[in-house]
């Protein structure tokens, strides 16, 4: 079970009264989408991250990049207590260029409220 895996503690997690959770790590880091968190919480939670570490390394391609990021903000619709991050630091190996990538999409495709 990887170090971020959270399934079991999404239940309990709003008996916190925690405002932000943040470096959230979703698939494929943990077994948890974007999306079953938001609607397990709602917008109880701030949830701070979403971009799991391991899309910066070069084995995903532009492409499957770009779609996993388009999709996270599907899943966050319409995009209230969120702030899109990375889950984790970069990866050594990880592309550089991928994080301006991000506010490109979010230029594109991330305006409160989101209408992808």
């Amino acid at each position: 079970m990887p170090d971020g895996e959270m399934k079991r503690l999404i239940p309990l997690f709003l008996e916190t009264g925690v405002d932000v959770a943040e470096a959230w790590s979703p698939v494929p880091m943990t077994s948890v989408t974007t999306g079953e968190l938001r609607k397990a919480w709602g917008d109880k939670v701030t949830i701070w991250g979403g971009i799991p570490a391991v899309l910066f390394e070069p084995q995903y391609s532009e492409q499957e990049f770009d779609a996993y990021v388009i999709n996270l903000f599907k899943e966050i619709a319409p995009g209230h207590n969120f702030i899109v991050g990375m889950g984790d630091n970069l990866p050594f190996d990880g592309r550089i260029e991928r994080v301006g990538r991000v506010a490109e999409l979010i230029d594109k495709y991330g305006s409160v409220p989101i209408e992808v």
